[in-house]
């Protein structure tokens, strides 16, 4: 066995890994059958503005996704974001986990023929 050949076969496949971590495969989910994503910092700053609306008396927000409008209730929108987390957070382990596995294959063509896309949760959908 080639280490050389190996530990470069392993940073290419985390580099796949990696790459279909931020593509749309992982980081989606659907609205009324339409794609979507939120960033986390576009997450945490939803929180924080749907809870201040909320404190306000507000029972109503405004969301823009794929530049379409959407007037819902703050709480659902909350429930959304809480399902969306929680799914992030899975993809993140689920990434973290393939990555560990390739580290510690030894064998070039296992390295090769190892599918990263498999154990991802479930993409969210939401119908409004």
């Amino acid at each position: 066995m080639d280490r050389h050949e190996l530990d470069k076969a392993i940073e290419k496949k985390i580099a796949l890994i990696k790459d279909y971590d931020k593509s749309q495969g992982v980081n989606s989910f659907a609205l009324n059958g339409q794609p979507a994503w939120l960033d986390k910092a576009t997450r945490v700053g939803l929180v924080n503005s749907l809870t201040i609306e909320k404190s306000a008396g507000r029972t109503e927000t405004e969301l823009w996704l794929n530049g379409e409008s959407y007037i819902l209730p703050i709480d659902v929108v909350l429930q959304m974001l809480v399902v969306l987390e929680l799914y992030a957070k899975e993809c993140y382990n689920m990434t973290e986990q393939h990555i560990a596995n390739v580290r510690k294959l030894e064998d070039v063509n296992r390295v090769w023929n190892y599918n990263y896309m498999k154990g991802y949760p479930k993409r969210p959908e939401f119908n409004l």
